[in-house]
């Protein structure tokens, strides 16, 4: 059983599918829902990397980190089309009554696979970071930071598999001088010879598929590029 629990807020229908599928989570990042306390379901982010914790303050700090990693993780595999987000933290009343971890488990999850990947790779855990705060809002300095680490851990042979020199050239004259890029750029002063520029959401599709290429082949999964919810909130998370 899971010791604290964070109140979360965004999309009920979003959070309602999350709730309903056992692989949906991990035991270090999960979402779960308490109707008992109102009419209304309440929903909580839970981890048991907090059972360890003890004062309130330190399990909210601990919980709110979490839950970035987690929104990043979940806007890699294309499960959400907005960020969660933190609220209050409490204890959970039920702690230690039973167990549903080991219930959890034994449904290895994409999900699961990633939050704990994230152990093993430094540049990794801070991919997710950045993905995580900001969500499909990232901004031009945080997507330049990622493409650092690409670079480094893929190659400039493998990040050209994913598009032309020409586009990555596009990628950093913008984010690093123009004015397209505004204050987010990576340099005060605007470069008024770069023409070519990339508008931000072919930058953020482009980092994403590149990070998705990146953990596919770290982590062996295959990422669908569509997920089917219940038809009301069905999307078409190749577009975001």
């Amino acid at each position: 059983m899971y010791k604290w629990l964070l109140d979360i807020y965004g999309n009920g229908s979003l959070l309602d599918s999350f709730t309903q599928f056992p692989n949906y989570g991990s035991d270090e990042g999960r979402i779960i829902v308490d109707y008992n306390l109102s009419e209304h379901p309440f929903y909580y982010f839970t981890s048991s990397l907090l059972n360890s914790v003890e004062q309130e303050s330190e399990a909210l700090d601990k919980a709110k980190e979490l839950l970035v990693i987690f929104n990043g993780v979940c806007y890699l595999l294309n499960l959400t089309f907005t960020k969660f987000i933190p609220g209050s933290i409490r204890p959970n009343i039920y702690y230690k009554q039973k167990s549903d971890i080991a219930f959890y488990a034994q449904f290895r999850s994409h999900i699961d696979i990633l939050m704990k990947g994230r152990h093993e790779h430094d540049n990794y855990h801070k991919v997710l970071r950045l993905m995580g705060r900001s969500h499909k809002n990232i901004q031009w300095m945080d997507l330049y930071k990622i493409y650092e680490i690409l670079k480094k851990k893929l190659g400039e042979q493998k990040l050209a598999q994913i598009t032309s020199k020409k586009n990555w050239n596009k990628f950093t004259g913008t984010a690093n001088f123009s004015i397209e890029a505004g204050d987010e750029a990576r340099h005060a002063i605007p470069n008024k010879d770069i023409k070519d520029t990339m508008p931000i959401d072919e930058a953020r599709k482009l980092i994403k598929t590149a990070c998705q290429n990146w953990v596919e082949e770290a982590f062996n999964i295959k990422i669908n590029n569509k997920l089917y919810f219940p038809e009301y909130i069905s999307l078409d998370f190749d577009n975001i």
